[in-house]
């Protein structure tokens, strides 16, 4: 009792300190000039006075809870206790006091920087470009703000050092993993914040590495781009709390989610203010139109877009990097559509193939909902596993899923892998010839469709090793030999048909396809080599790690930093559980999938764009961080919300600053 009285005498005084130095913040913004043209109350601008009003209503707080841990102290004990618990459980102690103390050293790096401004103008400009201007006046506003607080983590050090003293001279209160969890959740929140200011400021950041892609935007702040993400946010923290709480069928939860994704994309187009006409547009704005357009208004049979395709579309820059089933697939919407309804007009009959997308594509992208909830809850064997829902949640608030509407990297080619994933799987562990033939017929026809299916191959190998690895007695080599010939018997009759009746070379296809994007990526792009110069070892090498980190920025930032650190950080889990034969059934697939994607990574031959090309990534890279999450959803399920905002506000930032599409 007298801990808990000391306790709440001292967090009461605290209070009142933070209250009294708000006070002096208040009247620091007050002081501060304003420029005269911007001045609309007392000499000062709107923004000043919004400042002053929360700063105000923030003493008001503290005032507030000062009186109350004062005026009300038995009446709060049992919330103090709780505190006091939770502080002292799992070392959030540690946690605490370390993420403070990093926030306190960013608060004075960032004070010392303002005070050297304008002299360290010249490296800030060159790192940063013309954002920092606007950065460094938003910075001297909000000085005051960033004092108080700098004052208030000092405080809050000092109050749980005095309080928790014993506790904390402990050696069991500075665990190294604990330490080590606690800087990486820091640096984590802190590239989070960071990639927001890039694209709020649109710092040049990212655009001084060689081979960036993405440039930025700058949309106005209309009311149906503001009501239209408000409504995504509400929908996305429901859907959030349905998949904490579990309170439908299984079924019922999945169809709620794959609708919420369904209306996450088409918010874009409301956000616009014109509904799918807006999602059209988006997609015909893009250079990617040209696979669209090429398939509407001729003549040519579907037989005919396959035979004849080297000829055709093979030396031209988009379809001459792709197999022929991209265009075929737009190709069979628009014939399937003027047979219904006969149109003369090429241009009529490309504006009803881009309204038919607008409807079809964004449905068929939430597909993949079900596949991998089938893949985690039957396949993976883990019907009890919070992941069937959580990788599907993951899946609708990832902000690049959402933001290429209509692409038929998100539309088809995640669940065509997944799809092959599941197959796969199976296949393996099948002892019938008969799944191992229809798989080689599968993995055929997908890399006629993207050559992205390409890493399925090296999946099944590497999901046989894994399986082997764990499981070695439960092997049947001459079996599994046979259902590889069986395999390749599959893959090489598709091979066959598609040479003899749609004169169809695959390999050819292929050779050309890679040398194109190889071209482009290494000899054309900034930082690559010079046209005909020759490519030596070393040069591979620097370049594929140039490649291999640009990609993996591009496609972090793409789909939300959280969302990226937690699929790396049970990747890394599962190395440690390989080893020690600890894999579960779902963990074997998704480690195989991981090394797929270190092999991905190690013979990339692109160069930037990852955050579309590697979208049918997505869907695999949530299981692995619904794996992760699964620890928080029950006894921390208030970290989901903070997850799901997270990726609310990455979404709409990059929505409105950035061109990702």
């Amino acid at each position: 009792m007298k801990f808990m009285k000391s306790f709440n005498k001292c967090l009461s005084l605290g209070f009142w300190l933070t209250a009294a130095e708000g006070l002096l913040t208040f009247c620091w913004i007050l002081a501060l000039p304003s420029e005269a043209a911007s001045a609309v109350f007392m000499g000062l601008s709107r923004q000043r006075l919004i400042l002053a009003a929360m700063t105000m209503l923030l003493v008001m707080g503290c005032v507030i809870v000062g009186l109350l841990l004062r005026l009300k102290s038995s009446r709060l004990i049992p919330i103090i206790d709780k505190l006091i618990n939770n502080l002292n459980e799992q070392n959030n102690l540690t946690f605490i006091i370390i993420t403070s103390g990093g926030i306190f050293f960013i608060l004075i790096w960032i004070f010392i920087n303002l005070q050297q401004f304008p002299a360290n103008y010249a490296w800030l400009y060159a790192t940063l470009g013309e954002g920092v201007l606007p950065l460094y006046t938003v910075g001297i506003r909000l000085l005051p703000l960033l004092t108080w607080a700098a004052l208030i983590v000092v405080q809050s050090l000092a109050f749980l050092v005095f309080v928790f003293f014993n506790t904390l001279r402990q050696p069991q209160a500075w665990p190294i993993k604990k330490i080590l969890a606690s800087l990486a959740v820091f640096l984590l929140v802190l590239a989070t914040f960071v990639h927001w200011l890039i694209l709020i400021f649109q710092l040049q950041v990212f655009s001084l590495i060689p081979g960036w892609f993405w440039g930025f935007s700058n949309k106005p702040f209309t009311a149906p781009l503001i009501l239209a993400f408000a409504g995504m946010l509400l929908m996305l923290l429901a859907v959030t709390w349905l998949v904490i709480k579990w309170p439908f069928p299984a079924m019922v939860m999945l169809v709620i989610i794959f609708l919420a994704g369904w209306a996450m994309q088409l918010g874009l187009g409301l956000a616009e203010g014109r509904g799918l006409d807006s999602l059209r547009e988006r997609f015909f704005s893009t250079m990617h139109k040209s696979y669209a357009l090429s398939a509407c208004g001729k003549n040519e049979s579907l037989t005919e877009i396959v035979s004849n395709y080297e000829n055709t579309y093979g030396l031209k820059f988009f379809p001459g990097t792709k197999p022929p089933g991209v265009i075929l697939s737009y190709a069979l919407i628009e014939r399937g559509l003027n047979a219904i309804n006969p149109l003369t007009d090429t241009n009529a009959r490309c504006e009803r193939l881009g309204q038919s997308i607008a409807w079809l594509f964004p449905p068929l992208t939430f597909l993949i909902i079900f596949v991998l909830f089938i893949l985690v809850n039957k396949i993976g064997g883990a019907p009890s596993s919070e992941t069937r829902f959580l990788a599907p949640l993951l899946v609708i608030s990832t902000p690049a899923y959402i933001l290429f509407a209509l692409f038929l990297d998100e539309a088809l080619y995640p669940f065509v892998f997944l799809s092959g994933i599941c197959l796969l799987v199976l296949t393996i562990r099948s002892r019938s010839f008969w799944p191992a033939l229809i798989s080689g017929c599968f993995l055929y026809l997908a890399i006629f469709f993207s050559f992205t299916m390409l890493p399925l191959f090296a999946f099944a190998g590497f999901y046989w090793i894994v399986e082997f690895w764990q499981n070695r007695d439960g092997k049947n080599l001459k079996q599994d030999g046979r259902k590889i010939l069986a395999g390749l018997a599959g893959f090489g009759l598709m091979h066959l048909l598609f040479t003899h009746f749609l004169n169809y070379d695959f390999w050819v296809r292929y050779q050309n396809a890679m040398q194109g994007l190889f071209d482009v990526s290494y000899y054309s792009k900034p930082g690559s080599l010079k046209v005909g110069e020759i490519m030596s070892l070393t040069d591979r090498v620097r370049l594929l790690g140039m490649a291999a980190g640009l990609n993996n920025l591009e496609f972090a930032t793409s789909i939300g930093l959280p969302f990226y650190a937690l699929f790396v950080t049970q990747a890394f889990r599962q190395i440690k559980l390989f080893f020690q034969r600890k894999l579960t059934p779902l963990q074997i697939i998704t480690f195989a999938c991981f090394l797929t994607f270190i092999l991905l990574n190690l013979i990339s031959q692109t160069r930037s764009e990852s955050a579309r090309l590697w979208l049918f990534w997505v869907p695999v890279a949530a299981i692995f961080a619904g794996l992760e999450l699964e620890k928080f959803s029950k006894n921390r399920s208030w970290l989901l919300y903070i997850y799901s905002a997270a990726q609310w506000v990455s979404l709409f930032l990059l929505y409105v600053f950035q061109e990702l599409k």
